[in-house]
C-alpha cells in the first residue's frame, strides 16, 4: 500500500490534495476556500486520516504562526511521527 494511501486512509492523491489542499494552493487561496481547506484537516484529524501536525503547517503558512508553533510543538511533546521534521520543514517554506 503506498504512503498517501497508509496516511489519508485508502483516498488517493488527487483526491487528497483536493481536499486539503497544498502549501501553494494554501498561499493563493480565498478566505472561504482557506476556511474549508481548514475544516477539512480538522475533521481528517478527528477521523484520524491526518495527524496534527498538518493543521500546524496549514496555521502557519496562512499567518496564524502563534497557534501553529503551539499544535506542532505539542506534536512534538506527544512524539507524534515526523511532528519535527514537520516544523523544520513548516520555516523551510514560509521563508
Amino acid at each position: 500500500m503506498s504512503i498517501l494511501k497508509n496516511i489519508f486512509g485508502g483516498i488517493n492523491k488527487k483526491n487528497a490534495i483536493i481536499k486539503y489542499g497544498t502549501v501553494d494552493d494554501w498561499k493563493k487561496a480565498s478566505s472561504s476556500q482557506l476556511n474549508e481547506y481548514r475544516k477539512n484537516i480538522e475533521m481528517g484529524i478527528e477521523n484520524g486520516q491526518l495527524t496534527s501536525p498538518m493543521l500546524g503547517r496549514f496555521l502557519i503558512v496562512v499567518g496564524d504562526s502563534e497557534q501553529g508553533e503551539e499544535i506542532l510543538y505539542q506534536a512534538i511533546q506527544d512524539d507524534i511521527e515526523g511532528a519535527n521534521g514537520d516544523y523544520v520543514d513548516t520555516y523551510h517554506i514560509i521563508t
